[in-house]
């Protein structure tokens, strides 16, 4: 019988398979350091807090501007954040997710979620469930770690950009 913290390590091991098969489709981001900035990005417009800027990319990263610059328009480029001007210092930018990014993200953590309860992990009513599942427009309930492919890839990636302004 498998103990809480194996349970959390399969959970983990899970995440990592698909990782592992994402890291060659277009639209999913795999690499740390993308993962690092698209998050952060998220949770500070998510807790209505300053935005991330590029100096605190270079500082997280330890990265110079170029490198900082790079990663962040690659991640433009593919439709997960947007920049604005800088309130305070016009000749900076700050980074917003976009549409995408956010239901993205959502939908990734309803798929861990509904692994955890998979799992025995977490134990939630239909009715807490059915509330959570209430903010995300795209359903992770029919996304599963374990069933993952190329197909279902790639129309979740194609749902998500939809959702772009």
């Amino acid at each position: 019988m498998k103990n809480k913290l194996n349970l959390i390590e399969d959970l983990i091991l899970s995440e990592l398979r698909v990782f592992n098969m994402m890291q060659f489709f277009r639209g999913f981001i795999t690499d740390t350091e993308s993962r690092l900035i698209v998050y952060e990005v998220y949770c500070r417009d998510r807790d209505g807090l300053d935005p991330v800027n590029v100096k605190w990319v270079e500082q997280q990263l330890e990265v110079s501007f170029p490198t900082a610059f790079k990663i962040i328009e690659k991640l433009i480029n593919e439709g997960f954040l947007k920049k604005s001007r800088g309130a305070k210092d016009k000749r900076s930018y700050t980074l917003h997710p976009t549409n995408a990014l956010k239901e993205g993200i959502k939908t990734y953590t309803m798929m861990w979620l509904e692994k955890a309860i998979d799992l025995d992990l977490i134990q939630m009513t239909d009715k807490e469930k059915k509330e959570l599942y209430k903010n995300v427009k795209i359903m992770a309930g029919a996304v599963k770690f374990e069933e993952f492919t190329q197909e279902l890839q790639s129309k979740l990636h194609n749902d998500l950009i939809s959702l772009n302004d």
